[in-house]
């Protein structure tokens, strides 16, 4: 007789009144009783009855049922938490390391354009950093292509909105946006958090000048020994318009390099020497 089983094609055969077992073409045994799959022969118990065809008794095979259902159960829950749904995220990639300034890219999922991170320590204090952040209208003597920077709206002494305009090479159209910036600091570790939020509608387009609709930024910004803080700007931008990836890619990570670098610059300014922040502690 022929069965067809999740393993294969088996046969059974009796022979004299008495039951053996027959290898089939999925790879395993028939008993007139029940389905032994392949599996099981790596069982020792198992491999050593097939091996002599004799007829495992009932209580063998409800151990072997047994054994199979708790072996499925466990397979279950492995595969539930650590081989379930895997998002595998991209890995930040160095790009350039200069004046100890390090510049960092990594693929988005479904976009183009790459992300990017800088990294450097710069010799200065907590709030006179901050100073310079939510100084708005000198930004544009550090932030690179900055043609534009004026404040929109102070909603609070750690937040506001801006509008900037930046230049890009031609044939490029020049592109604008409208950010939210907000800074917090954490108690304990008296590290700053500035996010920098898109509000592409906060005030109407310009003729000539493509609005950046979609990024995404922030600092982390961790004071160190000896008069450093760590300076970690994330940032990822599509800007819009016509402009093909691989000439963003290329002129935004040139960007967050002289940023940074002029960041450190900014920072000596005799303008922010006596400037005093109340939601901030050195």
């Amino acid at each position: 007789n022929f069965k067809e089983t999740s393993e294969g094609l088996w046969s059974h055969l009796a022979v004299d009144g008495s039951e053996s077992y027959r290898k089939g073409s999925g790879g395993g045994y028939l008993s007139g009783k029940g389905v032994v799959p392949q599996h099981f022969q790596n069982m020792t118990f198992v491999s050593r009855r097939f091996r002599t065809c004799k007829k495992p008794t009932f209580a063998e095979l409800l151990q072997l049922s047994t054994m199979a259902f708790k072996t499925s159960i466990a397979t279950f829950f492995f595969c539930l938490l650590f081989c379930g749904p895997v998002v595998v995220q991209a890995q930040w990639k160095l790009h350039s390391d200069r004046d100890g300034i390090q510049v960092y890219t990594k693929t988005v999922p479904n976009s183009p354009f790459k992300a990017l991170k800088t990294i450097c320590h710069v010799e200065t204090s907590l709030t006179r950093l901050t100073a310079v952040l939510l100084d708005v209208k000198n930004t544009k003597d550090w932030v690179y292509a900055t043609k534009i920077c004026k404040l929109l709206k102070q909603t609070s002494p750690s937040e506001l909105y801006y509008y900037s305009e930046v230049t890009l090479p031609w044939p490029a159209s020049n592109r604008d946006f409208i950010i939210r910036i907000a800074v917090t600091q954490d108690p304990k570790t008296k590290a700053l958090t500035v996010i920098a939020e898109n509000q592409p509608d906060y005030v109407p387009a310009q003729k000539n000048i493509v609005r950046i609709r979609e990024s995404e930024a922030h600092w982390l910004i961790t004071p160190m020994p000896n008069g450093l803080v760590r300076v970690e700007y994330t940032m990822q931008v599509d800007p819009s318009g016509l402009l093909p990836a691989w000439l963003v890619n290329m002129f935004v990570s040139k960007g967050p390099y002289q940023t940074l670098k002029m960041l450190r610059e900014q920072v000596k300014k005799p303008m922010y020497s006596n400037v005093q922040l109340g939601f901030i502690k050195d």
